[in-house]
């Protein structure tokens, strides 16, 4: 690229639709007129758009535009390739270096382009301005003097020509903003089609979150009051029990009572009964202790007289029977007892 304008190599290797700017068109008609020695590429129009846009309609205007012209079919080795977005057709002579222009007009340029100054290094670039561009290559260094050889009506048809594509372009871009202003209305009615059944449905369903709530409302009221009632008829029955309760403990509590003085009065009268008890068993033990003592020197004194008794009678029986061996009566004793017919 050189001064803003792309150069020739790179106008040939890259797809450039030319219906989309203008500049493009004046950046490539410049590079058309100044570029006789450079390599050459091929583009072809679609459907017959611009039938011959460098060539005239005579040799004379060919010659004017520093280009020579020769028919030809298109050389074998190219490649045609079509962009799907701008339907421009282009085809790069790798091995022959010619441009062609619809339908086998082959083009040789005259020549490199000129520097030009002041203008940016790179027509993308943000530094580069197409006004001082046209101004300093169109009116700055133009040869208007290659056009002397044309006629008046081949000026006027160039004129027109380039006149009949502005029209066809502005009608192409009418035409598209038309049918993307129908695409925006389109989308603009779904989206307000859209946005009204939204408002619909939210309207629908505020509705029915209102009538849901009523709804609700009401059940929780009528629950509620159901349970106000059940809760006071529970209240009024464990009022009730309570009372009863309460009366039934203190008929129960008042005849504890009279048998808590009852027990009292039988227990004082069992601890003077135990009292006296105790003092009838200590004189009653007394006597016991007496009595045994009693009976003990009763008992020693039976002793006592069934031993005299014993020897009193043995005496009494030596004095009736003197002549008793007195050895026989010593074996008298008076703890023996007679045992079937022995003395033991």
């Amino acid at each position: 690229m050189k001064n803003g304008c792309p150069s020739w190599p790179n106008l040939k290797r890259k797809s450039f639709n030319l219906t989309k700017s203008p500049f493009l068109t004046i950046c490539w008609w410049w590079v058309r007129l100044k570029a006789p020695n450079e390599n050459e590429g091929v583009i072809r129009g679609d459907k017959g758009r611009a039938t011959q846009d460098v060539g005239s309609s005579s040799p004379e205007a060919n010659v004017a535009f520093g280009v020579s012209v020769s028919r030809s079919p298109q050389p074998s080795g190219s490649r045609v390739l079509r962009s799907h977005s701008t339907d421009v057709i282009q085809a790069e002579d790798v091995q022959m270096g010619e441009f062609v222009v619809d339908g086998g007009v082959t083009v040789q340029t005259a020549g490199p382009p000129p520097a030009v100054a002041g203008i940016g290094s790179s027509v993308w670039g943000s530094t580069f301005d197409p006004v001082a561009f046209v101004e300093y290559t169109l009116l700055g260094t133009g040869d208007s003097a290659r056009f002397d050889s044309l006629t008046t009506s081949e000026l006027r048809n160039l004129a027109l020509s380039y006149e009949v594509k502005g029209t066809v372009l502005t009608h192409l871009l009418s035409a598209r903003r038309d049918k993307e202003i129908l695409e925006v209305n389109s989308k603009v009615t779904r989206a307000e089609q859209a946005v009204s059944d939204a408002e619909r449905t939210v309207t629908e369903i505020k509705k029915q979150w209102v009538d849901e709530v009523d709804r609700l409302k009401r059940t929780h009221k009528e629950e509620l009051a159901e349970m106000r009632g059940a809760h006071g008829r529970e209240i009024a029955e464990l009022r009730k029990k309570h009372a009863d309760e309460k009366a039934s403990l203190r008929t129960k509590a008042a005849i504890l009572e009279a048998e808590v003085t009852t027990l009292e009065v039988l227990r004082n009268n069992l601890i003077v009964s135990l009292t006296q008890s105790r003092k009838d068993i200590s004189e009653l033990e007394e006597d016991v202790d007496e009595l045994e003592e009693t009976n003990t020197a009763l008992k020693q004194s039976m002793a006592d007289k069934y031993v005299d008794g014993f020897w009193s009678s043995i005496e009494q029986v030596k004095i009736f029977f003197p002549e008793l061996d007195p050895d026989v009566l010593a074996q008298v004793d008076v703890m023996k007892r007679i045992k079937d017919g022995k003395l033991i």
